[in-house]
């Protein structure tokens, strides 16, 4: 089996639902709150990238301004033509994004890694499967290292205190531990 968190939640909350998915690869069209969530995961990509770029080349780095004439460009590309613009859905962009800016950024960041993908082997029964685990970004902080995921944000303390049923910080602890190939 070739599993991802996202997989094993899917089945563990309806396997009729992965069975939909992933068996018969019949995906949902999508809506305009995953059209959000793209748009913001991938203008954080980016902007890390450049960040990262211009913080090694000593050149004046992007701000959040930035960042959010970013996202906000993607989700227009990404709006279906035939339909008017959900202009609440560029506020719940910004005000994501204000929220991430305030909560994961400094201007002191070192960025490490920035979408790190990790293939866990896992056995089971005489049989080997991979388990796909995907870092967004993984800063190097005084205290070690921090990952950060743009999806659920958790905060630093969760990777400090996780939880013993926490699968995916499980997983990201996991995926710590291998090491880095290729970025």
């Amino acid at each position: 089996l070739d599993l991802s968190f996202s997989k094993v939640k899917l089945y563990d909350t309806c396997p009729r639902c992965y069975f939909v998915e992933h068996v018969l690869k019949l995906r949902d069209p999508g809506s305009s709150a995953q059209l959000v969530g793209t748009a913001v995961h991938e203008a954080l990509h980016r902007f890390y990238l450049q960040w990262r770029e211009a913080d090694a080349e000593g050149g004046a780095t992007p701000t959040l301004d930035d960042l959010q004439r970013l996202a906000r460009d993607l989700f227009l590309q990404a709006w279906p033509g035939d339909q008017e613009i959900d202009h609440n859905q560029l506020l719940q962009i910004r005000s994501q994004l204000d929220r991430f800016w305030a909560q994961h950024h400094s201007d002191e960041l070192h960025i490490a890694e920035l979408e790190r993908d990790v293939r866990i082997r896992w056995e089971v029964d005489g049989a080997t499967h991979a388990v796909r685990v995907k870092l967004d970004r993984v800063d190097l902080t005084p205290s070690g290292e921090r990952i950060i995921d743009y999806k659920t944000g958790y905060p630093k303390s969760e990777l400090i205190d996780v939880k013993k049923t926490d699968l995916q910080m499980g997983l990201y602890m996991l995926a710590l531990r291998e090491p880095a190939r290729g970025h």
